[in-house]
């Protein structure tokens, strides 16, 4: 077999491994990026075209001639890698799907807060979210060490594409919220809208708990939802 062809189905056996890994221990991952940004796609997609590299790879230095026997041969040296990646991830609880940035009752969409309350909106409200290599190293971070699995959730309430109306909105909930904390969270880069948020980060679950609790108050909207937007801050608390 001519050692082009060997290369081809050292490629092929590559790409049958990603396949196996998506279907298998990148699962969780693979669905979390559903909501994710450029960043982490670009982050995935290398590490998939290394791995199918690295079959292809080994098909040069395959001495079969018989495809099958090729394809068990050259997928074994990325699968070693595979596996490697694999148990430091596993070190650390699987990490659940990140939900995607919709209104799916009851799904979530939340972020990690920190406590910085600037009562104007800089950058005109957007979130920073660093550059884009730094993304991509965060990404990178994320997915050997399973950081994923410590996210934090929140309630986002409302939204709306006028800071004053945000504002106004959050006024609002929070007289009806009680100890609950209400603020306005910034942006998402490309999306208008700022979110009203309710309560602390916290779990999925206890957050799922929280939304429903709020809801059944009667002052929380029933198209409330939760998200897992990382890069959002606060902009606006009211007093």
């Amino acid at each position: 077999m001519a050692l082009y062809q060997k290369f081809l189905w050292g490629l092929l056996a590559g790409l049958a491994l990603i396949c196996v890994k998506i279907i298998g221990p990148d699962g969780d991952y693979v669905k979390s990026l559903i909501s994710a940004n450029a960043a982490e796609w670009v982050f995935y997609s290398i590490l998939s075209l290394i791995t199918i590299f690295l079959g292809g790879l080994s098909g040069l230095f395959c001495k079969e001639s018989e495809p099958a026997r090729i394809l068990v041969f050259c997928a074994s040296f990325p699968a070693l890698l595979s596996a490697a990646t694999s148990q430091t991830r596993q070190e650390i609880p699987a990490p659940s799907a990140r939900p995607a940035e919709a209104r799916l009752a009851p799904t979530l969409d939340i972020g990690l807060v920190t406590p910085a309350f600037a009562q104007n909106p800089a950058n005109d409200g957007v979130c920073l979210e660093g550059s884009f290599v730094s993304q991509i190293g965060k990404a990178a971070q994320d997915y050997f060490s399973a950081a994923s699995a410590t996210k934090s959730y929140s309630v986002v309430i409302a939204s709306s594409a006028k800071f004053e109306d945000a504002k106004s909105k959050a006024d609002h909930f929070a007289q009806l919220a009680g100890s609950i904390t209400v603020y306005v969270g910034c942006r998402k880069p490309g999306n208008a809208y700022y979110p009203i948020v309710a309560g602390p980060n916290t779990s999925q679950q206890e957050a799922a708990t929280l939304m429903g609790r709020i809801i059944g108050e009667g002052w929380a909207p029933a198209d409330s939802y939760i998200s897992s937007y990382e890069y959002r801050t606060p902009i606006y608390t009211p007093q």
